[in-house]
């Protein structure tokens, strides 16, 4: 029975760590608070924050936009991509909410990768943030769940 409890400590204990592995972060200028899964690293420059996983294969960004319409503020950033990508395809937007933040979001290609694009209607006045990712088939299927946990994470900063 010792050896069964002893067992069950150090797997209690690895889970904690996993979880204690995970950063979160607070986006200043939107008010948000983004938590990434345990080895993921992010940079912080004039243009947002970038979150990378452990090998690179992917980044996702977070930038903030002066526009607190959120398919104004798409428009934008769809008028934006497409100076730099050659092609890019999105399906029809989709809206709802992420921890009681208003969203919009799409789904699509730019240029043979995933793309995902989602304006969240941050805390911040007159403030949109902008998250997203562009994936090869292979890091997406790789990523796939964490970047639903990153974008599930998003809340408003206390």
């Amino acid at each position: 029975m010792s050896k069964r409890l002893t067992i069950i400590a150090v797997f209690m204990l690895l889970f904690a760590a996993t979880n204690f592995a995970q950063e979160t972060f607070t986006h200043p200028t939107a008010q948000v608070s983004v938590t990434l899964p345990a080895g993921w690293t992010y940079t912080n420059d004039e243009s947002g924050i970038v979150a990378t996983p452990p090998d690179a294969a992917m980044a996702v960004t977070f930038s903030v936009v002066n526009n607190d319409d959120l398919y104004a503020a798409l428009e934008g950033v769809d008028a934006s991509l497409a100076e730099q990508f050659e092609s890019v395809q999105f399906d029809e937007p989709v809206t709802g909410e992420v921890n009681g933040l208003p969203v919009i979001y799409v789904l699509g290609m730019a240029d043979g990768l995933n793309a995902h694009v989602a304006v969240i209607d941050a805390p911040a006045g007159n403030t949109s943030l902008v998250v997203t990712y562009f994936a090869s088939q292979d890091a997406l299927d790789a990523y796939g769940a964490a970047l639903q946990d990153i974008l599930s994470s998003i809340t408003a900063a206390n």
